[in-house]
């Protein structure tokens, strides 16, 4: 997959609210059509992102490259690949409806235990059947609670009364929820962890 394909730049609205990823090629035609700006922001040595003025193309070509592999060779000179763009006319938060799995699931309990009220993370995080599937439980948000993978060993394959368990909240359907709430840094890019909540 060419570099040009990649999601690796974070598109942010006039709010600083994260809108999605975007492929670099998408990012460079947004940026050479004035469309977009890039957003240089710098992890201080505390960790906390420090973010200057929004780029235009021509200030960015001029702009010193400072990560030699988020690069794209051009036939007249390198260009960095910006992590962050921001769109300075729009403030549209688009909403996604979570999708039904482990990450969902984590999103809607708020990464807490449905059993134990104990906040977990994604990897001791397990999704349990409330009715299990051995007893035609569905694999549904109504019949879905987050477990750890403790929890959910020791309820097997109970019901929460046969485990002298309780639920801490009862499970429902999510809301559809502003992207920014749900996208991940999935690239593990330092600049964009301000922008985004996982």
């Amino acid at each position: 997959m060419s570099i040009l394909q990649k999601d690796i730049v974070l598109e942010v609205n006039r709010n600083y609210m994260a809108t999605g990823w975007r492929t670099v090629g998408e990012a460079m035609v947004l940026l050479c059509k004035d469309a977009v700006r890039v957003l240089p922001v710098t992890i201080q040595e505390d960790g906390s992102p420090l973010v200057y003025e929004p780029l235009t193309w021509e200030k960015w070509l001029r702009t010193p490259i400072r990560k030699p592999h988020r690069v794209v060779h051009t036939a007249s000179q390198l260009v960095g690949i910006p992590e962050v763009i921001i769109d300075r006319e729009n403030d549209y938060v688009p909403y996604e409806i979570l999708p039904l799995d482990l990450r969902g699931l984590y999103i809607r309990d708020k990464g807490i235990d449905q059993y134990t009220g104990e906040k977990i993370t994604m990897e001791e995080a397990s999704m349990d059947h409330i009715v299990p599937v051995s007893r035609n439980g569905e694999t549904s948000w109504l019949n879905l609670a987050l477990a750890s993978k403790a929890t959910n060993q020791f309820k097997a394959d109970r019901t929460p009364a046969e485990a002298g368990m309780r639920l801490i909240r009862e499970p429902k359907i999510p809301a559809p929820m502003p992207v920014y709430a749900v996208l991940n840094n999935r690239h593990n890019i330092p600049e964009c962890a301000s922008f985004l909540r996982f």
